[in-house]
Parts: structure tokens; C-alpha cells; sequence
């Protein structure tokens, strides 16, 4: 019922907001962290994150990473921001050198502080779907329950969590008769 040229120009105000909005955002970020390239200032903000390789190859020739068959783990720096908005900037291999780390002392940091930022989480499919609609698990979807997601408290990069150490033994001795592993 609307015309096209009523529909384009809410198309082009959404646009401006976001650009807008976008540059405030930067804005803040800046203002998070005065000086990106100091390690002393981000250290304990380096976080790791989960990329497939196949998909990523041209990428992965500029950022430290550990490759893990078609898995990457490559390296962020990771800022709470406005209303708890989680902003990240990816480290490579420039920034990684004006830090002056190497790629063994960015994942020891990483890991260490992923732990302790981005908390793992195993919960039922339904359960973490009813979250996310804001409905019971029941309501969501119907699934088996044998079907785990295995993600962090923000369910935000959570592949991740598969990498941290212990997790994958412990997840064994939970399902002692063996289970597969969907990465997504």
C-alpha cells in the first residue's frame, strides 16, 4: 500500500541512522580504549575467536592464527561497549608486531582471558532457542535431548569455548558413549 518512492526514502533515513549511529559507536570505542596499539592497554581485553579456514584463506594470510584442520583460531581484541554491546577489533599481523607478542604469548593471553571473560556454557538446543525467543524450550523448538549447545555466557563467538582446555575431556566423561561436534 505504500509507494516506492515513500519506501526508499525510510530505506535511505534507516541508512543515515546506521551510518550515524555507526560513527558514535566508533566514537565510544575510542574512547574505551584511548591507545588500541599499547598492549599494556589491551592485554587483558585479547580474546580468541573461532574462523573456518576454507572460507577464510585470504583473510588468514594477514592475522596470527592456530589452524586446527579447517578451524582458525585467530585473535581480538574485545570491549564491552554501550548497553553492554560487545565490540571487537581483530589483531593482525601489524598490530601484533606494534605489540610486540608473539603468536604463542597472543594465544596463552587470549585463552587465559577468554576463560575468564567469555565463561563456557553445555545446555539443551530448546533451552538455549526458548532463550533466545524469549519462550519455554518447549515452545521454541522440539529436540532431542541428547542435542547440546556448547557456547559462552553470551552465546557471542561461542565456538570458541570447544578450544579452551579441559572442556573437551570433560564433555567426554559426561557422555561417556562418544558424540559428534556440529561447529557453527
Amino acid at each position: 500500500g505504500m509507494s516506492v518512492e515513500r519506501i526508499m526514502t525510510q530505506i535511505a533515513g534507516t541508512a543515515v541512522e546506521g551510518i550515524e549511529k555507526g560513527r558514535s559507536v566508533l566514537g565510544d570505542m575510542a574512547d574505551l580504549i584511548p591507545d588500541m596499539s599499547d598492549w599494556d592497554k589491551v592485554k587483558d581485553k585479547v580474546t580468541v575467536r573461532v574462523l573456518g579456514v576454507s572460507r577464510n584463506t585470504e583473510l588468514l594470510q594477514n592475522v596470527p592464527c592456530r589452524l586446527y584442520g579447517d578451524i582458525a583460531l585467530i585473535y581480538q581484541v574485545s570491549i564491552k561497549g554501550p548497553d553492554d554491546a560487545l565490540m571487537t577489533v581483530r589483531i593482525d599481523d601489524g598490530l601484533m608486531e606494534r605489540y610486540g607478542v608473539s603468536e604463542p604469548q597472543l594465544y596463552d593471553t587470549a585463552m587465559e582471558n577468554s576463560q575468564r571473560l567469555q565463561k563456557v556454557t553445555c545446555r539443551p538446543m530448546g533451552e538455549v532457542i526458548g532463550d533466545l525467543l524469549g519462550t519455554s524450550p518447549e515452545e521454541a523448538m522440539e529436540t532431542p535431548a541428547s542435542l547440546y549447545v556448547l557456547s559462552n555466557e553470551s552465546l557471542q563467538f561461542g565456538a570458541a569455548a570447544l578450544f579452551y582446555p579441559g572442556v573437551i575431556e570433560k564433555i567426554g566423561k559426561n557422555i561417556p558413549e562418544g558424540f559428534y561436534i556440529l561447529p557453527s
